[in-house]
Parts: structure tokens; C-alpha cells; sequence
């Protein structure tokens, strides 16, 4: 069936599809951006938050669909066809020298004084906060003296996030360049320092962060306020992009969520919150100002 957009609110174009202000999710107070609702140009919809909720999509039907359009049905007592279960994607394929290039990375951002305070004028932090998040204990971030992307050689002396599977590198090609960052090798296989987050004992609270940048902020102005004993830990998520595998991560724990103000961050704050909540034992969505 498809919408009528007189009865949808916030409605605009945006190339071949249509965004608007999903109906069942404003009669929850939400989704006051109006990002939620995407109709493609065959008349199909989906909303952002409830993705693959039957339930949901029947009520957004029921309140802007077409009457006069009738359903598409099968034969009687016919069953539709089974959902296709979802294929766990492959790991990536990691060049050989990925190990070597990663220590090195660290080892020159967590020894080298000199680096450590190029980082910190980078993002705007202390010293203290580079060397606590480059440390090899929970070594996820990286000073690259020469890697290249795509066959492309990156400037010289890029910081970049080290993942498990990936190395995400900062503004390889400067700051007057369009392209903010750029995956060297591999890719997020999970947030960014979640491998670091679990292996210490007794996290029962996550922070999760709406990108790198953003933890490494909240890491500097909670920086000697968290004891370990407090049972907290910090992860970010790549961008909005966070995944519906990443959610049974964190079963059985709270979850901070530290998402920008901004359309987009505010729009992928529910989601990951619709993500999260079948799993964690809470879910609030925070906010903090930088300095």
C-alpha cells in the first residue's frame, strides 16, 4: 500500500526518495526531525528506527495509506514466503604487514612525547588523554608516518583509529581536502575500542559516541573522574552508522549514548536505542558540551 504525503508531516525530497516525519513514531514524541519515514520511488517505505517491524510498518499503513489502493494478496491460504535469514558478511581480507604497521602506529603515539602533543593540538585535548587512549593495553589510536589508501599515498604523519579488522585514517589528504577520513585497509567489525572496553573486568556502562573524535572529547573531560571501579567504559561508534549485530554486545548493561544535537545525530540516537533496548538493561541518550 502506499502513503498518502497530505497526511505525513515534514515532507521533502531528496533525490529519488521521500523523507518525512514517521507517523507512529510522532504519536511516540518522536522523531521530531523528521527523518525517520524513507519512501523510495517504487511507493515502498521503511522507517529508520523499526526497521523490519511488521508491526510498526501496518500502523504507519493504517495511518497514511491509501484506502483506495488495495493490498497485494496471495491465494487463499496462501503463507508469505519465509524471511531470507541475513548472511554475516565476511571478514575483511588484512594486508600481510597489517600487525607491524599497527604497533608501530602505537608505539610512536604512546612513547613519543613530541607526537603526543601534535595529537593533542589535533583534537584539542591534554597530553594525559592521548597517551591513556594509545597506551597498548587499549591501544586504538595510531600515528602513521606513511600509508597509502587504495594505492593513493596518504600525507605523511596522519592519526588514525586503529580497529581490530581496519585502520580508519584522519584527514588523510589534509584539511582543505573534501574527504574527512578514509579506511586504509579492512573495516568496523565493532565499535571502536569495544575490544579494549571488554576485556576489562566487571564494565556494567557504556559510553558509546557518535564517532572517534567525539570519545576522545568525552575522554578528556572525564579524564581522572572515572575509577575503574566505577565499572564504566567508553566505545564510538563509526559515524551514525552503528550495527544491528553490534546491539547483543552489550546484553545485560547500561547504555549511555552520547549522539550529536544535529538532524542526523538525533535520528540515529533512536535508532541505536531501538537497536540496544531488546538487549541492554538501559538505554538513555545524553549530551555533552565541549569546551
Amino acid at each position: 500500500m502506499k502513503l498518502k504525503l497530505d497526511r505525513l508531516e515534514k515532507v521533502r525530497q531528496r533525490g529519488s526518495r521521500t523523507f518525512a516525519r514517521c507517523p507512529v513514531c510522532a504519536e511516540l514524541d518522536r522523531d521530531r526531525a523528521g527523518d525517520n519515514l524513507v519512501i523510495f520511488a517504487n511507493g515502498c517505505f521503511a522507517c529508520a528506527a523499526f526497521q523490519g517491524d511488521r508491526e510498526h510498518a501496518r500502523r504507519i499503513e493504517h495511518l497514511a495509506g491509501d484506502e483506495k489502493e488495495k493490498p497485494r494478496r496471495g491465494p487463499p491460504g496462501a503463507f508469505p514466503p519465509p524471511r531470507q535469514q541475513r548472511r554475516e558478511p565476511s571478514p575483511p581480507v588484512l594486508p600481510p604487514d597489517f600487525a607491524e604497521t599497527v604497533r608501530t602506529a602505537r608505539l610512536r603515539a604512546s612513547c613519543c612525547l613530541e607526537t603526543q602533543m601534535v595529537m593533542a593540538d589535533e583534537f584539542g585535548v591534554g597530553v594525559e588523554t592521548i597517551r591513556c587512549l594509545a597506551l597498548q593495553e587499549g591501544g586504538a589510536l595510531g600515528f602513521f608516518p606513511r600509508i597509502r589508501i587504495g594505492g593513493s599515498p596518504c600525507l605523511p604523519d596522519r592519526i588514525g583509529y586503529i580497529y581490530p579488522q581496519g585502520i580508519k585514517i584522519r584527514e588523510p589528504w589534509g584539511k582543505e581536502a573534501a574527504v574527512r577520513f578514509a579506511w586504509a585497509c579492512g573495516r568496523a567489525t565493532e565499535p571502536w575500542r569495544h575490544t579494549c572496553a571488554s576485556a576489562r573486568p566487571g564494565v556494567r556502562h557504556y559510553y558509546i559516541t557518535e564517532g572517534e573524535s567525539d570519545l576522545i572529547a568525552l575522554a578528556d573531560a572525564l579524564l581522572n573522574r572515572i575509577k575503574p571501579e566505577d565499572g564504566i567504559a567508553m566505545v564510538a561508534s563509526p559515524g551514525t552508522s552503528f550495527r544491528e549485530e553490534w546491539a547483543r554486545l552489550f546484553a545485560g548493561c547500561e547504555v549511555s549514548l552520547f549522539f550529536d544535537i544535529d538532524a542526523a545525530g538525533a535520528a540515529a540516537a533512536e535508532r541505536t536505542t531501538a537497536l540496544l533496548r531488546p538487549h541492554a538493561s538501559q538505554v538513555r541518550i545524553l549530551h555533552f558540551k565541549r569546551s
